[in-house]
């Protein structure tokens, strides 16, 4: 059985400069364990998106807040997915953990939002749903996925959209990737900020 220490020594290999595609982000604010962007990160990001459409793609891992206490574990199969995820992605895209168990990835600059942004989910769920050895042992990891979609996009209506269209992926069953189009709004980019972390911290305290 490998020790915990595994982990550590895949952080230690693991500079932000090693992580292709990631220097366009700049010093956005990241999450410590996995390097990808945090929520303050996504909206600080999101507020210089690309002309044209956008789609957001949101990950649930399910069973992940089950391990409990074998935290080594939890850390190092989020460690894993957001390198996963880093291989399946265009380089502009943004990738994002935003919760305890949810990674997100924003899609800018499409012709197709709705098109793109499921072709987009399909490609990086085969590359994040095989399973994963971790401590001598073969997961399989349990995934949900949501698309949110616009041609007039903001990152809050996005974000609103994809978890909409996670619950009706639940309901359809794991590693169904649902659809659902983001409302159209006009918030300023101070306002677009301020909103979305309002929506997460919204979302903490329901669950």
């Amino acid at each position: 059985m490998r020790s915990s220490n595994s982990l550590r020594s895949l952080l230690r290999g693991r500079r932000l400069d090693s992580c292709p595609g990631d220097a366009q982000v700049g010093t956005a604010s990241r999450d410590p364990l996995t390097l990808l962007l945090d929520e303050r990160g996504l909206g600080e990001t999101a507020s210089s998106m690309e002309p044209g459409g956008a789609a957001l793609v949101l990950f649930a891992v399910d069973g992940l807040r089950r391990v409990g206490g074998a935290h080594d574990i939890a850390d190092e199969i989020l460690v894993r997915l957001a390198d996963r995820l880093r291989s399946a992605r265009r380089d502009r895209d943004a990738l994002a953990r935003i919760d305890v168990d949810r990674l997100a990835v924003l899609l800018t600059g499409l012709d197709d939002p709705e098109r793109d942004g499921v072709a987009a989910a399909d490609r990086m769920l085969g590359a994040l749903a095989a399973p994963i050895e971790v401590h001598g042992l073969r997961l399989e990891v349990e995934l949900v996925v949501g698309v949110g979609f616009s041609e007039r996009p903001t990152l809050t209506a996005l974000l609103a959209a994809a978890d909409a269209a996670l619950s009706g992926a639940r309901r359809a069953g794991r590693g169904i990737a649902a659809t659902r189009r983001a409302e159209i709004a006009e918030p300023t980019v101070a306002d677009e900020i301020a909103s979305f972390a309002q929506m997460r911290r919204g979302s903490r305290r329901v669950a």
